[in-house]
């Protein structure tokens, strides 16, 4: 499922269950918490700010209005390694680093950044 806004400065991006590969390197699964593999998780795919309009809060908060809404207790994104921007910004967001993650076997790499939900962090 995709769902675009209707806002034309914000595009906002949710896939269903059964749309992300699995992992498929079995030293990453041992460095994921049991947490996220057994619990309800959130894959967030894309949540992009236009530049014009970067830098002024509307990220975190789209980023908490989805948690709000969805209610995970895990969620987890695929970021490049060399992003520093969006690195910065998952890390303020208490985004953790678990692996390097592939689509595919010979596909780009990916880090795997995991977060655990608390109720606090919704808000």
């Amino acid at each position: 499922m995709t769902t675009p806004s209707t806002r034309a400065d914000v595009v906002i991006r949710v896939y269903g269950p059964g749309q992300v590969p699995p992992l498929i390197d079995a030293d990453l699964v041992d460095k994921v918490p049991e947490g996220a593999r057994t619990e309800r998780l959130m894959g967030l795919c894309e949540l992009a700010v236009r530049p014009p309009w970067q830098g002024r809060g509307l990220g975190a908060w789209l980023h908490s209005a989805l948690l709000r809404a969805i209610n995970p207790r895990w969620s987890s994104l695929l970021a490049l390694p060399d992003n520093k921007r969006g690195q910065g910004l998952y890390a303020r967001l208490g985004y953790r680093y678990a692996g390097p993650y592939r689509n595919t076997s010979d596909g780009p790499e990916f880090d795997l950044l995991l977060l655990e939900v608390r109720p606090e962090s919704a808000g």
